[in-house]
């Protein structure tokens, strides 16, 4: 898309998979890589899923992200899918409207022209502010920040050679779950945290 670095593709029935989105990230190590997340549709309207891999009985995120960085990706990624698709919507509607005015007036070149060009008023979009809340607002098309997608900067994967034995050390005192989260599917950062907070050696 002109003036954004995301690349969106639309994707039609299929849902709730309404649209892949290419996002370039910057790795600590200042290794650029493009990731390829899901917009998805739900009860709150589109949202965005990171990319997943399959571990034991469960699915965890292949790529970690701060959460302050991760609430502008969403933002940027449903922007970019918001115009994405009321671009297309126009483009549509403008077709039909071209054709319909062609069968009615053939001769009418002029004003076929005029009402080809008529941009649709306004688009479904996130606010940065409401990301959380989830709620969605209008906004007119043409004061939609396209470009809003800033450099990002993921967590530092932990290397944890010994993630078994501090899984087994916190189920032995919690169980099979901690404040909700299954133990065996948290993120080396977590279980690092955890198991040190609970005086793991």
């Amino acid at each position: 898309m002109a003036g954004s670095n995301i690349q969106i593709q639309l994707v039609d029935n299929a849902e709730p998979l309404l649209a892949y989105a290419k996002v370039p990230l910057t790795l600590y190590n200042k290794e650029h890589v493009i990731v390829e997340l899901k917009v998805l549709s739900g009860k709150r309207g589109p949202w965005v899923a990171l990319p997943q891999r399959k571990e034991g009985d469960g699915w965890v995120p292949i790529i970690q992200i701060p959460e302050d960085i991760w609430e502008k990706v969403k933002y940027a990624v449903l922007l970019a899918y918001n115009t994405e698709r009321s671009s297309q919507l126009s483009s549509q509607q403008a077709t039909e409207r071209a054709n319909s005015d062609a069968a009615a007036k053939p001769s009418a070149t002029s004003n076929t022209s005029s009402k080809v060009n008529q941009p649709i008023a306004t688009v479904t979009s996130v606010s940065h502010s409401q990301v959380k809340e989830g709620k969605r607002e209008q906004i007119p098309i043409e004061q939609l920040p396209v470009s809003e997608l800033i450099k990002l900067q993921p967590k530092r994967r932990i290397p944890l050679p010994d993630r078994q034995k501090r899984i087994e050390f916190l189920e032995q005192q919690y169980g099979k779950t901690y404040r909700g989260k299954t133990i065996k599917y948290m993120t080396n950062r977590q279980l690092y945290a955890i198991s040190k907070r609970c005086g793991y050696r």
